[in-house]
């Protein structure tokens, strides 16, 4: 991979991953999975410890500078890192290259180089995950920012937010709970086709981060194992799996 970016690209790319790396943390790493066909960029990242898995793809217009003429997989394990390679060079155009392992960016104010992961020591996540059969799908709206604003404010980071859909109303509730009391909360009770009654915990912290990403738009769906965040921008897509939190 071979190319030039300019700031604006720069920024378009950087943007994602810096998303992201408020979810996949250090020493876990991403696989930029490089497309000679699709001409893009495909990461499939995993998380664990919390249960997220995310899928994200760049649109091929973003590399139209690019030559991405062979299939390639580099591995980063630190995102934030590079980002900030990125940004030493930050408001220039910037020429990028990628060869036995290592990043170079270059423009009139220099060079900077560092050494890839190898990806084959690296875990991805499945790349070809759709889910389970969806309960319900909510698109994620203005009356969506007190929401968030209660999840911040309200109890502690290892506190749930309730989803609980009800069929024969057509509505779904998100509930923030403070200490874990039902008296103590938030709740936002939205319309939506409801195909079952249903009711999931999600962890608060990680539920915050997702929709808060930066992006024009968001769909969520749930399904009796996980909900599924759909975060979509002209440059880029990232779909978040939430594994439903176990409440004892």
């Amino acid at each position: 991979m071979k190319g030039v970016f300019d700031s604006k690209e720069v920024s378009l790319f950087t943007g994602p991953l810096t998303s992201l790396s408020r979810i996949i943390k250090d020493g876990n790493g991403i696989i930029l999975n490089i497309s000679k066909d699709n001409k893009n960029i495909a990461i499939y990242s995993l998380n664990s410890e919390i249960g997220v898995m995310v899928h994200m793809t760049y649109n091929a217009e973003l590399f139209k500078n690019i030559d991405m003429s062979i299939d390639e997989r580099i591995g980063i394990l630190n995102i934030p890192q590079l980002v900030k390679y990125f940004q030493i060079l930050d408001g220039d155009k910037v020429d990028m290259r990628f060869e036995n392992n290592v990043f170079f960016l270059a423009n009139t104010a220099g060079t900077v180089s560092f050494k890839t992961a190898d990806p084959d020591m690296m875990k991805e996540a499945p790349k070809n995950y759709k889910g389970s059969t969806w309960f319900t799908e909510v698109k994620v709206d203005q009356s969506f920012q007190t929401l968030i604003k209660a999840i911040s404010v309200l109890g502690e980071e290892e506190d749930c937010i309730v989803v609980k859909g009800n069929k024969e109303k057509g509505k779904v509730l998100f509930t923030v709970r403070s200490s874990g009391l039902e008296i103590n909360s938030y709740k936002l009770e939205v319309s939506s086709t409801v195909n079952e009654d249903f009711e999931t915990f999600y962890r608060k912290d990680v539920f915050e981060k997702v929709l808060t990403t930066k992006c024009d738009s968001i769909g969520m769906a749930f399904s009796e194992r996980v909900a599924r965040f759909e975060c979509k921008s002209p440059h880029c897509d990232i779909t978040y799996y939430l594994a439903k939190k176990q409440v004892k």
